[in-house]
């Protein structure tokens, strides 16, 4: 699903509304860059675990405040897969 049209399907609930709902983008961040933690389980090897640069290219982030006071990320990977999270 396209994150614009997502966000633009979520701006026209919110204008269509009965009920007026103040939203707030507060941010939208493009590709995301920091750092991960890899334990040495699984098919990670001990020689390979612990701290190391980690990337999502192509994807972004959106942070939103609803009415509420919540908190709404909508995140986009590279693949296309698109999740959301609420903080409250």
């Amino acid at each position: 699903m396209n994150i614009k049209f997502l966000f633009s399907s979520i701006s026209l609930f919110y204008i269509c509304a009965p009920i007026v709902h103040a939203v707030e983008v507060i941010a939208e961040c493009g590709s995301i860059n920091g750092h991960a933690f890899y334990p040495a389980r699984g098919l990670v090897p001990d020689d390979k675990s612990g701290w190391g640069e980690d990337k999502i290219t192509g994807g972004n982030v959106i942070f939103i405040r609803e009415s509420s006071g919540d908190i709404n990320i909508i995140m986009k990977t590279a693949a296309g897969i698109t999740k959301e999270a609420l903080i409250k």
